[in-house]
């Protein structure tokens, strides 16, 4: 073995800083490239839906758009649920539980992708347009609202069940909410 000197240790050390340093950045650079990319994702669905649902766009527009940014928006029935999660608690407990309750409920929504579309009405409200046949379009949103408020259970109760409490004016949601349309 060949004997290191202190400075040939120190100028190993400072390159092996350098490299960790670097992929550090790098990382978080890719992190918060990510977190926008979603950020943007989540203000067009929204943005989207709103001018979708103030019925002011031709049906050609909202189905070029929604392909342009890869919503399948193809189905004959559709039901808007209007979903409130809300903290029950004040401590770091209820925001640990609400971040589970969450990623549950997005997991919930990646496993039927296929039935539905989701989007971020606000910081606490979720929208979720109900895809399917028009005569089994109630069946399927009833199912998706006991599944939402099931999962919620688990997590005492952070999102409520209340069929008729919705509302676009004021932002103020409180449960669910459902709305039913036969198509755009």
């Amino acid at each position: 073995l060949k004997p290191i000197t202190r400075s040939n240790l120190q100028k190993a050390l400072s390159e092996v800083k350098e490299k960790i340093d670097a992929e550090q950045k790098q990382k978080n650079y890719l992190r918060k490239f990510q977190d926008e990319m979603h950020e943007y994702e989540q203000s067009f669905r929204r943005n989207f839906f709103e001018r979708v649902f103030e019925g002011g766009t031709s049906l050609q527009k909202i189905y070029e758009e929604a392909a342009k940014h890869g919503l399948n928006i193809n189905a004959p029935a559709f039901n808007l649920i209007l979903m409130c999660t809300q903290k029950k608690m004040n401590s770091a407990t209820a925001t640990e539980m609400e971040q589970e309750c969450n990623s549950e409920l997005m997991r919930f929504f990646a496993r039927y992708s296929e039935q539905c579309l989701v989007f971020r009405w606000s910081i606490n409200v979720y929208g979720i347009v109900v895809k399917g046949e028009m005569d089994r379009i109630d069946d399927r949103t009833d199912t998706f609202m006991d599944s939402l408020v099931k999962i919620s259970s688990a997590f005492d109760g952070l999102v409520g069940r209340n069929n008729n409490s919705f509302g676009f004016g004021g932002n103020t949601f409180s449960g669910f909410g459902r709305m039913n349309n036969s198509g755009f």
